[in-house]
C-alpha cells in the first residue's frame, strides 16, 4: 500500500510497470479535477445535449492518454493532464455543436396530430422550417442560372423542393437519408449565399 505523499510522476512511472494501486491512487487524485472542469463546462453549454457521463468517459479516454504520453523532462504531470483533460472536453463539446449533431438535439413534439395512415417519419418531413429550408424564390432562381456549378442531382433535389416535396420525400426518391438531403440543400445554400429563413 501506498503512502498518498507519492508524487503525480512516481505514480505514472508505476502505473507504466502495471501496478494497480498506483493507478488507483492516482485516479482518485484527477477525479476531483475532472469533476470541476466538467461541471464548469456543461455549465458554460447546457444546450448541447451531453451529459455528464459522456464527458466522463473522455476524461478517463484523456488520463490513459496522458499517462501513456506524458514525459517527465518537458512538464509536471498535473498541468500536463490538465491542459490535455481541457482540449480533450472541449473537442467532444465543439464536435456535438456541429451541423452533423443538430438534428439530434433537436426536439419533435409528438402532440401533433397524424392524418390516417401517417407516421412520425411524415411529421419530421413537414417541419423543414426548423432546420433552415430554403426560401423558393432563391432557389427558383438557383436553378434556372446557367452559370452555376450545380450537379444535375442537385438541380433535381432544388426542383422537387420548388413543387413541394419535403426533404423526407425528396429522400426517398433518391433512396438516400433525410439529412443527406438536408446538408445537401445547406451546402448548395451556403456555396451561393442564399438567404435562409
Amino acid at each position: 500500500m501506498f503512502d498518498f505523499d507519492v508524487s503525480d510522476d512516481e505514480l505514472v512511472f508505476l502505473i507504466r510497470q502495471g501496478n494497480q494501486e498506483a493507478e488507483r491512487i492516482l485516479f482518485y487524485r484527477m477525479k476531483n479535477k475532472q469533476d470541476k472542469l466538467i461541471y464548469r463546462l456543461l455549465k458554460d453549454n447546457r444546450y448541447c445535449g451531453l451529459e455528464h457521463g459522456d464527458l466522463k468517459t473522455i476524461a478517463m479516454q484523456s488520463l490513459y492518454n496522458a499517462i501513456d504520453s506524458y514525459d517527465p523532462q518537458k512538464t509536471v504531470f498535473d498541468a500536463y493532464y490538465h491542459f490535455l483533460l481541457e482540449r480533450d472536453l472541449v473537442n467532444e463539446i465543439k464536435r456535438y455543436n456541429t451541423f452533423n449533431q443538430n438534428l439530434l438535439n433537436t426536439a419533435i413534439s409528438f402532440d401533433e396530430a397524424l392524418e390516417e395512415g401517417g407516421c412520425l417519419y411524415d411529421i419530421i418531413g413537414h417541419q423543414d422550417e426548423s432546420i433552415k429550408a430554403v426560401t423558393e424564390k432563391t432557389m427558383l432562381e438557383l436553378a434556372e442560372d446557367p452559370n452555376n456549378a450545380l450537379t444535375p442531382q442537385d438541380k433535381a433535389i432544388i426542383a422537387y423542393r420548388l413543387i413541394g416535396y419535403s426533404f423526407t420525400e425528396i429522400g426517398k426518391i433518391f433512396h438516400k437519408s433525410y439529412r443527406h438531403i438536408s446538408r445537401t440543400v445547406e451546402r448548395i445554400a451556403k456555396a451561393y449565399k442564399i438567404d435562409l429563413e
